[in-house]
């Protein structure tokens, strides 16, 4: 197999075509001038290789502008930059270099009437994704069109690094609410390693649309160290701050929370806090979990009943079958209904004796008033495997 700078000394000696055959038409050949490219000493011979590629491909060739030595890149990239084509692919075509020589071309782009030109600009940034890149990025954190502010944030997010990280911490102190949004939730892009410090200051922010949101990230990524944090925000004067919280340490599995979220099944100030507490306990799934959903299923709104109903259905137990069949009979025809649903969806593993218990649960009601609740029954039936079920 020939070395890097065998390869690198044949270069000149290919014709134009043989050098597109060889090495810009062909995917292995395209992966081998790649990885050769930014050992390339002469620059007259980067500029050829590269104005060959923007000839077969010009995407191709803008990758490969990016590739050669730095100090050839700002030959190799106004080359991309010359090419007559539409605004918004001449930009798309700069990103793809990767070059910082490309960033005051893209910063250029700002200032377009056309608000697509300024969002693809301020979002290639992003793609390019270097030091010099985030510099810029958090400059425009400030400008004064709001929508580059949002999309400054957003494009941070899409670069994985500790600057990148700063940035978007600064930026949750912004004045604008939008920034402060888009900034919490670009931090859940980036690495956990990186953005952990800032999401636990986020989760004590006083703006609840940034607490609510770095909630929701801090579950998305599971970050363990984030537990005590979230309980601390189950009591968040926020509704939305609470349910987020609770969602979060559902999807981490934390069974510390279980009392605590237990608490919220009857949460004075907002229903579908209570709500997401009962669908919570469901996915937990302990028996202190188990215990919490059964006092749920005597809660006053009907709403509440039925997730607790439909979280019971995610255990498979006696204790919760016999809530589940209990609840056929509830005073509401859609807890009923979610009651039938839920029998259907219980995980038997091959329990003949729980498959009976569900059968004949569902044989009582299936002459429930309601043609709701008989459609359910009869589906749930249909999942464990019809009536004959009942006789096991």
């Amino acid at each position: 197999m020939n070395s890097a700078a065998t390869l690198i000394q044949q270069l000149p000696e290919l014709s134009d075509d043989e050098l597109k055959q060889k090495y810009l038409k062909q995917k292995q050949g395209m992966h081998t001038l790649a990885e050769i490219l930014p050992f390339v000493e002469q620059e007259t011979l980067a500029l050829r290789v590269v104005k060959l590629a923007i000839k077969v491909n010009i995407k191709l060739g803008a990758k490969l502008a990016g590739m050669v030595k730095p100090e050839f890149q700002t030959a190799t990239v106004n080359l991309i930059a010359q090419i007559k084509t539409s605004p918004l692919l001449k930009i798309q075509l700069l990103a793809l270099t990767c070059s910082d020589t490309a960033i005051p071309m893209l910063l250029k782009g700002l200032n377009n009437k056309e608000i697509a030109m300024r969002r693809n600009c301020i979002r290639d940034l992003g793609k390019i994704g270097s030091q010099a890149a985030v510099i810029e990025l958090a400059r425009s954190l400030h400008s004064e069109d709001s929508q580059v502010q949002a999309w400054a944030a957003w494009a941070l997010g899409e670069i994985d690094s500790q600057p990148a990280a700063a940035a978007l911490q600064t930026a949750l102190h912004h004045e604008a609410s939008g920034v402060r949004a888009w900034a919490v939730w670009a931090l859940g892009k980036i690495n956990p390693t990186a953005a952990v410090p800032a999401l636990l200051n986020a989760l004590q922010h006083q703006d609840p649309e940034v607490r609510w949101r770095a909630a929701v990230n801090c579950g998305r990524i599971n970050i363990k160290e984030a537990v005590p944090w979230l309980l601390n925000a189950l009591r968040d004067e926020n509704h939305i701050v609470r349910a987020r919280a609770i969602a979060a340490l559902a999807k981490m599995g934390d069974r510390v929370a279980v009392p605590h979220i237990i608490e919220l099944l009857n949460d004075p100030d907002s229903y579908a806090v209570s709500l997401r507490a009962a669908e919570a306990l469901g996915k937990i799934g302990t028996e202190t979990a188990l215990a919490g959903l059964l006092r749920a299923l005597n809660h006053d709104d009907s709403t509440v009943r039925g997730s607790a109903v439909s979280a019971l259905g995610e255990i498979s137990s006696e204790v919760a079958v016999v809530a589940v069949i209990r609840s056929l009979c509830d005073r509401d025809i859609f807890v009923r209904g979610r009651a039938a649903e839920a029998l259907g969806n219980i995980n038997t593993a091959g329990d003949a004796n729980l498959l009976r218990m569900i059968a004949s649960g569902l044989a009582i009601a299936i002459d429930d008033s309601e043609s709701y609740v008989r459609w359910r029954v009869a589906a749930a039936f249909g999942q464990i495997g019809t009536t004959e079920a009942v006789a096991g």
